[in-house]
């Protein structure tokens, strides 16, 4: 992401108790949403955290369209009513779900960096 030009924003997972982890990036991503309000027109957000709904709010009284994407299941209803749209990941995977190459077999590189491969010539 960084080599297209995108900042990239990272934290250590948190594990909770039952076993699973958790990255809290809402503040970030609240913060972010304010401060470039000016910079974006619509904000696509892929993210289902209610803590969110705030910033959501605020964006789109000053002008800003958000739109949530995630699955249902995982989506506060606090988000969804804030939103100017709702998709739901569900509905749409066929569309966006990665297809199979026919004929494709992966092939790891050999150890050979092309210096190596020009050498040989």
């Amino acid at each position: 992401m960084r080599r297209n030009g995108y900042r990239v924003i990272s934290k250590d997972l948190v594990q909770l108790p039952d076993g699973s982890k958790k990255a809290n990036l809402d503040v970030e991503i609240a913060v972010d949403m304010m401060a470039l309000v000016g910079s974006y027109d619509t904000a696509v957000l892929v993210s289902g955290d209610g803590d969110l709904a705030y910033a959501v709010d605020a964006v789109s009284y000053r002008g800003v369209r958000v739109e949530v994407v995630s699955l249902r299941s995982m989506t506060s209803d606090s988000l969804i009513n804030v939103a100017d749209r709702y998709i739901d990941l569900e509905m749409i995977k066929d569309d966006i779900q990665k297809t199979s190459r026919p004929n494709y077999a992966y092939r790891p590189l050999s150890g050979l960096s092309l210096m190596d491969e020009h050498e040989d010539r």
